[in-house]
This record gives structure tokens, C-alpha cells and sequence, in this order.
């Protein structure tokens, strides 16, 4: 069978990727075949005049007929699709080949968008919009698939899904296919304030105490409670105490050492902070002092090389094992010994990695077994640079946190009012001083 001869151009993006256009097969009669080349000559002047708008539409023959003609209406659903394209390529996986939050949010809410997409662009104006985020405010799912959809969208969420649909008319005006005053209307439509009848608010837990800290560690088993401590001590993200490995360690300084997750992809680490922000936040190297080296000796001791993680669930898993056998009351001549009761092929086998998830639902239950209110892996490093920030300042709390910028460390605190109360009894004492 004969392949069929296409007529296709190669061009680039503005952002320097090449790109093949296609205009289809080759036609064999020549009036057809002249239209071919005339639609490449008009269309190869409008890439020249306005690569970002050319390259958005569908095919070529699409840019030439809605580019050249006023009169040809721009959807909502060219919009969408054409978002999408973009989408795929600039943000739906994250960096460690997973789906992005955002590009979720922008699935739920394009999803309400159906009815819309035969809508000419300009008659979609602000209660139209307003009508998108009303359909968010009712819109309920469930995390479990034999349970009724009865959960709202948290304010936050709720948001940020909106935030998302918002950036993609920017995105239009960029690419010409929507009017700025179009998008500028949208302003008015505000953002889900606290209080709201319906939408419900993800409360802060209060602080987590020493006390309340301590009686969880006793509670779950030594690896996790190193894990926990090393958080605690450390202010690390939980992923980071997760992949904790030999080779990330720098030990040239015994006092202190410095961990840099991530660290056999790039000298400084691979973090979404890295690069980003001023100073500290080009790097993400964590110091590691003489308490928490303490605390992971023990695990480096059992490292078979030095691209193992320090803690892994096998380990926990035989620790609890050899726990029960010190404690057995059965002698060894009676019932089960070590070994004899065990399945040569287990369903479920403890593995190399801890998951963020297991650290959490771990944590969950050490609480309910110390009898302590629930709390999640931030709320205990929350804790942290709510302490830290108080004990020895805001920016060395920033440093030590990782974060690119002092406004991300400023969301974890949990003490704005306490704050503003020490400046009140400041500015007084300063007043004193100076009318004394």
C-alpha cells in the first residue's frame, strides 16, 4: 500500500520549540493542490505577524478562516481546548511524575463549563461567572467510592479551584481569542470570604505541645518516632525525612551536618524551592546538629549501601517482631517460635520506602493511643517554626524551613494575635520611656 505524501511546514513556538503544522495530504488535482498553497501562503503571514494566536487554533485552515475573516466567533469551547493543549505541556504532571493539583482543580471546574463552550467568548460576562462559582459552592464529592458525595469544597479549595479558571482567560487574552474588558469584568467577582453559610474552613489545630509530642512518640514504634523526632528537631518536610539516604549526608563537619535531599541530581538539592527566591532559597541543605545525629546513627548503622533509606517500614515491621519476642510469656518449647507461623508468600510485604500517607496514618493512630487530639505532619512542623520563630526570630525560622520566602514561613505561625499584642506592649514601653 502506497503512503500517502503529506504537505506539512516545520515552525517554532515563541518559547523556541519547533513545531510540525500539517495541512494534509498532498492533493492530486492542481485546483486543490492551489488552495493548498495559497492557504500556506496566508497562513505563513500570520505565524510572521502573530505566532502566539496562529499556533493556538486547531489546524492552519482554522487560523487562516477566523483570522482573516472579523466576522468568525471565537467559543468558549476553542478557549477551553485550546487551554488544555497548554495545560498538558506546562503543568499537569508535577516534578515527581504525578498529576498537578492545579491542573485537578482545572478539570472540576471546566467541568461545570460544559453548557458554556457553544457560547461566543464575549457573552460570557460576570454572572456568568459568578454562576461557575455558585456551582462550585454546591458541588459535593466523597473520598470513598461506596459513600455518599456529601463533602463540600473547603473555602481554600473552593478558591484555588476558581483561581484556575480565572488564569485561563488571562491565558486567552494573551493569545488574542479573549477581550481584555472581558476579562477585566471578572474582577468584580470576589473571592469566598470567611464565614460563608455553606463552605466550611479547614480549622488549625492549636499548637502542638512537648507533652502532647512526647506521649505520641511512646506511643507508635521506634521508627517512627525517630522519624517524628527528626521532623520536630529538623523542621524537614515530611517527603524529606521519608527519603532520608547516606549519600545526602555531608559530614565533613562533625558538630553539624547537612543534609541535601536530592542531592545526586544537582549539588543543591532537588526541591521545588531550589533556585528560586533570594539567598537561602537558591539551596535546600537542612544542618543535621549532634541531637539528631544521635537519633539516625542507629539507622545508618543498618544501611546496606548508601542508596538505601534510613528508615523503612521492614525494619519497623521486625522491630515490633523482636519487641514481642522480649516480651513473650509462652516458653519457647510451646506454641509458636520465631519463624515457624510465617507465610512464605505474603500478600501484603512491609517495603524498602516509607509513604507520606503511612507517616501520617501512623501518627493518627499514636494519637488516638496517647489519647491526644489528631494532629498532621504540619501541624507538628507548624509547631516548630512557631517555636523557633519565637526562641530565635522570624528570618532564622525562614532559613531553617527551606522556604524561598519569609511570607510562606509567615502562614505556618500560629500566634498573629500573641504577636500583636508584644508589639502593643512595645510601642507602650517606648512611649513611656520617651515622656519619662
Amino acid at each position: 500500500m502506497k503512503r500517502a505524501a503529506y504537505f506539512a511546514v516545520n515552525a517554532y513556538r515563541p518559547d523556541g520549540k519547533r513545531i510540525t503544522i500539517s495541512f494534509g495530504p498532498v492533493p492530486e488535482n492542481v485546483d486543490e493542490a492551489s488552495k493548498v498553497y495559497a492557504t500556506f501562503s496566508q497562513w505563513l503571514k500570520l505565524y510572521q505577524s502573530d505566532a502566539h494566536k496562529c499556533l493556538s487554533y486547531p489546524s492552519p485552515y482554522d487560523a487562516v478562516s477566523q483570522m482573516l475573516n472579523p466576522s468568525s466567533i471565537v467559543v468558549l469551547g476553542d478557549l477551553i481546548d485550546n487551554y488544555l493543549k497548554y495545560a498538558d505541556r506546562a503543568f499537569k504532571m508535577t516534578r515527581t511524575d504525578r498529576l498537578s493539583p492545579n491542573y485537578q482543580r482545572l478539570q472540576l471546574v471546566l467541568g461545570s463549563m460544559e453548557k458554556y463552550r457553544s457560547w461566543p467568548i464575549q457573552k460570557f460576562g460576570a454572572d456568568d461567572m459568578a454562576d461557575v462559582q455558585q456551582m462550585l459552592v454546591d458541588y459535593r464529592y466523597t473520598r470513598r467510592r461506596d459513600a455518599v458525595a456529601d463533602k463540600p469544597l473547603t473555602r481554600s479549595s473552593l478558591n484555588a479551584t476558581f483561581q484556575e479558571l480565572r488564569k485561563m482567560f488571562v491565558w486567552g487574552v494573551g493569545r488574542r481569542m479573549v477581550d481584555p474588558a472581558t476579562e477585566m469584568a471578572f474582577l468584580e467577582i470576589k473571592k469566598i470570604k470567611v464565614g460563608h453559610s455553606v463552605i466550611r474552613d479547614n480549622l488549625k489545630r492549636a499548637k502542638v505541645t512537648d507533652d502532647e509530642f512526647n506521649r505520641v512518640v511512646a506511643a507508635v514504634n521506634p521508627t517512627m518516632g525517630a522519624m517524628m523526632k527528626v521532623l520536630r528537631y529538623t523542621v524537614c518536610r515530611p517527603a524529606e525525612v521519608i527519603c532520608m539516604r547516606l549519600m545526602y549526608f555531608r559530614m565533613d563537619v562533625p558538630e553539624c551536618w547537612l543534609y541535601v535531599p536530592g542531592s545526586d541530581k544537582g549539588e543543591f538539592g532537588d526541591h521545588k524551592a531550589v533556585g528560586s527566591g533570594d539567598g537561602e532559597g537558591k539551596f535546600r541543605f537542612i544542618p543535621i546538629t549532634q541531637s539528631v545525629q544521635k537519633i539516625l546513627r542507629p539507622f545508618m548503622g543498618k544501611a546496606i549501601s548508601d542508596q538505601d533509606c534510613l528508615f523503612k517500614p521492614s525494619d519497623a515491621v521486625q522491630a515490633i517482631l523482636e519487641e514481642k519476642f522480649d516480651n513473650r510469656k509462652t516458653p519457647l518449647f510451646a506454641g509458636n517460635r520465631p519463624g515457624t507461623n510465617r507465610k512464605e508468600h505474603l500478600m501484603i510485604k512491609p517495603g524498602a520506602v516509607y509513604k507520606v500517607n503511612s507517616f501520617y496514618e501512623a501518627i493518627k493512630r499514636g494519637c488516638k493511643r496517647a489519647g491526644v487530639e489528631g494532629f498532621s505532619l504540619y501541624d507538628l512542623r507548624r509547631a516548630s517554626i512557631t517555636d523557633i520563630d519565637a526562641k530565635i526570630g522570624d528570618q532564622n525560622a525562614t532559613r531553617l524551613v527551606g522556604h524561598a520566602d519569609r511570607k510562606t514561613t509567615d502562614i505556618y505561625k500560629m500566634e498573629p494575635v500573641k504577636r500583636m499584642m508584644e508589639a502593643a506592649q512595645q510601642y507602650e514601653k517606648a512611649i513611656s520611656e520617651n515622656t519619662s
